[in-house]
């Protein structure tokens, strides 16, 4: 009697992916595990894009709205940088998914974007960029 023997993902990745599975076969909804380090417990990735929009003066929905208006392209440019710098083992396609099912190359695109604002001193970006910073920084250095 031979069994075959199936090898189990017992990698995070791995776990998640069989999670998202269940799920979706169990009630039919398509769900994304997002996975990220967990060296500062209590910060999330969705946490710091919160505190990015409310930096700028916007609600943290709108980086999930399919909008291509500058405001809104330039909090995803934010959310993205900081997303990168932060957390690093969040994926582009994970990140794209925060920002309402957007494709990789869009985050690859605003990352780049943002990187060029910055380089070229956009005043308008740059102000935003700053004014981020310091309520990441100050976000990042609370007690949790």
């Amino acid at each position: 009697m031979n069994k075959k023997t199936v090898k189990q993902d017992t990698s995070a990745r791995g776990i998640a992916r069989a999670a998202q599975r269940q799920i979706t076969s169990r009630t039919g909804m398509k769900v994304r595990v997002v996975l990220f380090d967990t060296d500062r417990p209590g910060r999330s990735p969705e946490d710091l894009l919160a505190v990015i929009a409310r930096a700028v003066g916007m609600n943290p929905m709108c980086f999930r709205m399919n909008d291509r208006s500058r405001n809104i392209a330039e909090l995803r440019f934010l959310g993205t940088l900081f997303l990168r710098k932060h957390f690093p083992t969040v994926t582009l396609k994970q990140i794209g998914t925060m920002f309402g099912g957007k494709d990789h190359s869009t985050v690859v695109y605003a990352l780049t974007r943002a990187k060029m604002l910055l380089s070229v001193r956009d005043a308008a970006f740059t102000e935003k960029y700053k004014s981020a910073l310091k309520s990441v920084n100050q976000w990042l250095a609370e007690e949790v």
